[in-house]
């Protein structure tokens, strides 16, 4: 599921439930593009640090983890994750408790996300989405609490 981008500033949260058992099955918030132009903040497992995040990236096909190790969020129930758009820029945020958000990685830049930088005439636009995948065939669910959109000031 997802939603395009309306506004120069503008913020999407969810809340996630997501008891993944291996690295391959993975659900979070991603800004996206075309299949060839994303950012995901994604929600997995490490062998040996639990569940983790993990930003993935994709630029003109060439794939990145641009955050270079896992971010460990113990073995929490239920994982907050937020992207803010700040004009040129878009960061992403998590928070075990809805409250204390704490950034993950980089801040990207928001033109990557475009018809210019992208090709033109796709005409698609930035888009925010909830999705989840499970590479290992086990059909394992997420469930996402919400997704909230807003415009900011």
């Amino acid at each position: 599921m997802a939603r395009r981008l309306q506004h120069f500033y503008a913020e999407a949260e969810t809340a996630l439930e997501f008891e993944p058992r291996h690295f391959q099955q993975m659900a979070g918030l991603v800004c996206y593009y075309d299949t060839r132009h994303w950012v995901y903040l994604r929600l997995s497992r490490d062998e040996e640090l639990g569940k983790t995040l993990n930003l993935l990236a994709c630029d003109a096909g060439r794939y990145d983890e641009p955050l270079g190790r896992e971010v460990g969020v113990g073995e929490a129930a239920r994982v907050y994750l937020k992207v803010r758009f700040e004009r040129e820029t878009f960061r992403f945020f998590y928070a075990l408790d809805g409250q204390r958000w704490q950034p993950v990685g980089p801040a990207f830049d928001s033109g990557k996300l475009s018809d210019d930088y992208c090709n033109g005439l796709s005409f698609t636009g930035t888009f925010i989405g909830l999705c989840a995948q499970d590479l290992s065939g086990a059909r394992l669910h997420a469930d996402f609490d919400c997704f909230t959109y807003r415009g900011l000031g």
